[in-house]
């Protein structure tokens, strides 16, 4: 299954990939600004209320900072 959440502002889509990557979304482009890191199959997804990190769960919390340049 997908899961999917919007950034705060609704700017941004994060899709959470089966290999635990997230793949980010400019929703008024339709174009992908970048894909963050890998982990696990993730059961759930999240974006905190600042905009600033997206977070996975499979086992495990896998925070992803959207300031940084590589995650």
């Amino acid at each position: 299954p997908w899961r999917l959440v919007f950034s705060p502002d609704a700017k941004l889509l994060y899709v959470a990939r089966e290999d635990g990557g997230v793949v980010v979304w400019d929703t008024q482009t339709r174009k992908r600004v970048r894909t963050l890191g890998e982990g696990g199959r993730p059961a759930a997804l999240a974006a905190s209320a600042d905009g600033r990190f997206v977070v996975t769960f499979d086992a495990t919390l896998q925070p992803k900072d959207l300031n940084r340049r590589h995650l």
